[in-house]
């Protein structure tokens, strides 16, 4: 029988393992894991429902369901869960303004700086809450990464960002679809560790001015590395991987998951181990009510990618 779901999310725990967050018609938060078998019916159609929120303020941060089941237009989350969470103005916090009840105690905590590499060779500056150190660079699929400094809050950390993206020229931000795009060829881990670790070396006498001058942030000297999960080393170690042909958003599939890179998954469409293996974006089921069951995917004869 099947059993209705709404996928919210992917969740890298700090342990460095996914679970598939979803939401059950009682508006219950299931972690499933994603080995095993994820066998399941999207909709025709693909319509998309509001995600809710997390209440940061309660330990662990609690989910909370939309009350309206709102279909955004945009995004995951409809206006009223947006602003009660209150999450994307943080990104913004370091502008001045006021700051959401919701993340002042989020923005309170010590955060990190660092830089991290991902498969298609671009390194970028991001922060990080010092609560979710190892999971945050997990969920982005970063391949390598280095902790360059630490900050008293989320405020100054956001501050050096910025100041550290415009000086050194480093994005803020690597696209999903740059993501899979890079694993559909050879992934250069060894490349991407030398390449992060050089950008964060390049960044040391900057970060130092910025102590001195500023005082939003206290270097780390040396940088210190990043540890990639085995569940994502998996899928390095497998790639180059063949593009899903089947689009996950309608129909049925079974996933049958052997590693993750953040949101990207190797899988195979059959339990045995020596199938062929695909690649595709978990993320692109967010706000989708799905049906758990004894689904399949048929899949022709697909040409590799050839890198």
């Amino acid at each position: 029988m099947a059993e209705n779901r709404l996928f919210l999310d992917i969740d890298w725990r700090e342990g460095g393992y996914p679970e598939l967050r979803m939401s059950t018609p009682a508006s219950v938060v299931e972690h499933r894991p994603v080995t095993g078998g994820f066998c399941f019916r999207a909709p025709s159609g693909g319509a998309r429902y509001c995600t809710g929120w997390i209440d940061l303020a309660t330990p662990g941060g609690r989910h909370v369901a939309c009350s309206g089941e709102a279909r955004p237009a945009t995004g995951k989350q409809c206006a009223a869960c947006r602003n009660n969470e209150g999450f994307t103005q943080v990104h913004q916090a370091h502008r001045g303004g006021q700051v959401p009840r919701n993340v002042r105690g989020y923005l309170s905590q010590p955060h990190l700086l660092y830089f991290a590499g991902f498969g298609d060779g671009t390194v970028k500056v991001g922060t990080v809450a010092e609560a979710r150190l190892h999971a945050r660079l997990a969920e982005q699929g970063a391949l390598a990464a280095y902790y360059v400094a630490e900050a008293a809050d989320g405020i100054a950390v956001r501050k050096a960002e910025a100041a550290v993206s415009h000086q050194c020229g480093l994005p803020q931000l690597v696209t999903a679809k740059r993501k899979l795009l890079a694993a559909l060829g050879p992934l250069d881990r060894t490349g991407i560790e030398e390449a992060t670790l050089a950008a964060a070396r390049d960044a040391e006498s900057y970060l130092a001015h910025l102590a001195e001058t500023e005082g939003w942030v206290k270097p780390l000297v040396p940088a210190q590395p990043w540890r990639l999960p085995a569940f994502a080393r998996a899928f390095v170690e497998a790639a180059p991987h063949t593009a899903y042909p089947l689009d996950l958003t309608t129909g049925d599939h079974s996933l049958y998951v052997h590693g993750m890179l953040g949101s990207l998954a190797a899988f195979s469409v059959r339990p045995r181990p020596d199938g062929e293996r695909y690649v595709a974006d978990l993320s692109s089921l967010r706000g989708l009510r799905i049906a758990l069951g004894d689904y399949t995917s048929e899949v022709g004869a697909v040409q590799p990618s050839l890198f």
